[in-house]
């Protein structure tokens, strides 16, 4: 499966002009994609002022699973795509996990999990041997724990008859994989959803999240091709997204219980000191072939994970829209939110609350959201931005998009400094979400 893969890797150094407060001290990697159909992985170290590059091109695998999976037994495929577009979609990184100097980056749903060495040109692909049958797809956001890579998966295409009937279950295993001995256990294999968005341990390492995003409305869209008119697309707005699981699964037990979110629920974050608690972004979304469709305002979901899923309240406004990231921190003894909000605002929450502790527009300018011709479609490209880190210990904020990432002060409401990182001046023009750490020294 590696020969399918081609990776280049280069490193740039900082402009001799970009100033960095002293305090800021994290990694940040961000996986971006080209109009060339190429991608284009960033790891910006703001402490030692280097930029790592990393050229990725997955067109051979692109072609090899258009040769191997039939397509004229298909139905339908995800999101509403040509079956040549969704298999470059599923190949395109979406998220990352940093571990002991290497990043292992998760796409789309795509049959790999890519192992980039840091400290070195070596990479390597963990995922199962695509030339037997069948293609299995790896969940878009798995996680680390105790030197083990959890994950969740199903075969592509039981997820293709998925979509054509929503009460059709796949057999969705979960598992880890060993970093130490490269190898994998399956854990279970459950009767689950496919288009799971999030596989996440929570940080005593006891339970899975297991967080489906349903990107179907319950009034489908026109498949390519049909017409349609404003009536349909209204109606198709007014009766929002299917329903979505939100799983809880006990390792030691290895039972679980499902719990049902509205509005498209993707991330979760953890509270940084109460156990058991986490928030969970419902972003109100979904793809329609190429286009991001808004179904209305988003909203962060306080949630506590026990026994029992239990909701302790949310936080949401009239112009809280998308909310591509949202990361929690501590200043000044208050538990905040940091979240970015379509079109290029941040709102900062009251994490204990759930109450707006300041709204900051990064632009001057305001663009509305329309619904009166039915889902509202984002524009394809705009500068909110897409991930957002946070230092420790500062007031500094790294939000983070495919121009530039920007080190921004929220207190003073005030732009420190920015960094192009594209430095190679790659065609880029669109990224997946970035993630910060501190690398060892």
């Amino acid at each position: 499966m590696k020969e399918l893969i081609k990776v280049k890797k280069e490193k740039y150094h900082f402009p001799d002009h970009m100033n960095v407060p002293p305090e800021c001290d994290r990694s940040i990697f961000i996986p971006a994609y080209g109009t060339d159909g190429k991608q284009y992985y960033y790891l910006v170290d703001f402490k030692s002022k280097t930029i790592i590059c990393w050229d990725i091109d997955t067109e051979e695998m692109k072609n090899y699973l258009i040769n191997k999976i039939q397509k004229d037994d298909i139905a339908g495929v995800p999101w509403n795509k040509n079956f040549e577009n969704y298999l470059q979609t599923i190949l395109l990184g979406h998220s990352a996990q940093y571990d002991n100097g290497k990043l292992y980056v998760s796409s789309n749903y795509g049959t790999f999990i890519l192992c980039l060495s840091i400290v070195d040109d070596s990479w390597s692909l963990i995922g199962e041997d695509i030339e037997g049958d069948p293609v299995k797809v790896y969940s878009a956001t798995n996680d680390i724990y105790n030197n083990n890579l959890y994950f969740t998966r199903w075969e592509m295409e039981e997820g293709f008859r998925h979509i054509e009937n929503r009460n059709l279950p796949v057999r969705l295993e979960i598992g880890r994989y060993s970093l130490e001995a490269d190898s994998f256990e399956i854990i279970d294999t459950i009767d689950g959803p496919d288009d799971v968005h999030y596989t996440s341990i929570t940080p005593d390492g006891k339970n899975l999240i297991i967080i489906e995003m349903a990107q179907d409305p319950v009034h489908r869209f026109p498949k390519q091709g049909e017409e349609t008119n404003d009536d349909y697309l209204l109606k198709t707005l007014e009766n929002g997204l299917c329903d979505s699981q939100f799983i809880v699964y006990n390792l030691e037990k290895k039972q679980y219980h499902v719990h049902h979110l509205k509005d498209g629920p993707a991330h979760i974050e953890y509270d940084l000191s109460a156990p058991g608690i986490c928030y969970v972004s419902m972003h109100n979304l979904c793809t329609n072939n190429t286009d991001n469709c808004c179904f209305g305002t988003a909203r962060i979901e306080k949630i506590r994970i026990d026994s029992e899923v239990a909701s302790l309240g949310f936080y949401t406004d009239d112009d809280f829209i998308r909310i591509p990231s949202h990361k929690p921190f501590d200043y000044d003894g208050q538990k905040l939110l940091a979240v970015s909000v379509y079109p290029n605002q941040l709102h900062i929450i009251d994490a204990d609350e759930m109450k707006l502790y300041k709204k900051v527009y990064l632009s001057k300018t305001k663009q509305g959201v329309d619904f009166s011709r039915g889902p509202y479609i984002y524009p394809r490209i705009d500068k909110t931005p897409y991930s957002i880190e946070y230092q420790r210990g500062s007031s500094y904020i790294y939000l983070c998009s495919i121009w530039n990432i920007i080190l921004f002060n929220f207190v003073g409401e005030s732009k420190y400094s920015s960094l192009i990182y594209n430095v190679n001046n790659k065609p880029l023009i669109a990224m997946g979400h970035a993630i910060s750490f501190v690398m060892e020294r």
